[in-house]
């Protein structure tokens, strides 16, 4: 089975499944402004569309060669230099046309920081949240991380500080083991507000259960970073989700964990 659909320029005629390079390069318009201009949808139409690696041997090979390709050090070092020429310039790498000056402020923006919409704040929240519940969340190495095994859950946790598997080593214990039925690590999201009035989620270090039937949250923070108001609206949130589930909170900074 062959894909033989291709598209047609509407300047000079050339066809092409992928026209986007030949529009560019050729006719040194955007691709933005030969849609408007001539009234088009599409300027690509993938090569592999409709075929499957079961009928044809190309997307297989490409399956093949793609599945656990790593990109080198030399790759990296040569996509660093293009962008940061681009980010310069703002010239395309391959089309080398200029970018407009509302994208340039739009770049602007976003590399110092630009303030995101409502919706796209609340989007990015519930994402990080989604990654920091099933545990795939990339680590902070800015700050000591690894795998710590809990004998009491018979399983293993990742920490993210040095705060955190102090942490895990009291709840772990012998004498801990002689009170407590089992605890784990962000497993709940609660809801709170920012200090911009946007909805977000935070989710607490670790969760105990007591042989008693007593339930406990517990917020691993530096004692400084108590200071920080996002962190204050946080710990509020979680305090009134706790009066309100019958759960223990708690804070332990380095005084609770003996950390000097």
């Amino acid at each position: 089975m062959t894909n033989n659909l291709k598209l047609k320029c509407k300047i000079c005629g050339h066809e092409s499944t992928q026209l986007h390079r030949h529009i560019v390069l050729s006719h040194k318009i955007s691709i933005k402004q030969y849609k408007e201009k001539y009234n088009v949808e599409k300027v690509n139409i993938g090569w592999s569309k409709g075929l499957t690696k079961e009928t044809d041997e190309r997307v297989a090979k490409y399956g093949r060669a793609k599945a656990g390709r790593k990109i080198t050090l030399e790759q990296k070092s040569k996509q660093s230099k293009s962008f940061k020429k681009y980010l310069k310039t703002h010239k395309h790498p391959s089309s080398g046309l200029q970018r407009t000056d509302l994208m340039k402020e739009k770049i602007r923006k976003k590399l110092l920081g630009g303030k995101q919409s409502k919706e796209t704040s609340i989007k990015k929240s519930i994402s990080m949240t989604k990654l920091f519940i099933n545990k795939k969340i990339k680590p902070n190495t800015k700050f000591k991380h690894g795998h710590f095994f809990s004998k009491l859950n018979n399983k293993e946790f990742y920490y993210r500080s040095s705060y955190e598997l102090e942490a895990y080593k009291l709840l772990d214990d012998d004498d801990a083991q002689s009170i407590i039925k089992s605890w784990d690590v962000e497993c709940l999201k609660i809801v709170y507000v920012d200090e911009n009035k946007q909805l977000r989620y935070t989710v607490p270090d670790i969760f105990v259960e007591y042989k008693s039937g007593k339930k406990q949250l517990i917020e691993c923070k530096n004692s400084w970073r108590l200071k920080d108001r996002r962190t204050q609206l946080k710990i509020e949130a979680t305090k009134k989700y706790c009066d309100e589930n019958g759960i223990v909170f708690s804070i332990w900074t380095e005084k609770e964990l003996g950390i000097i």
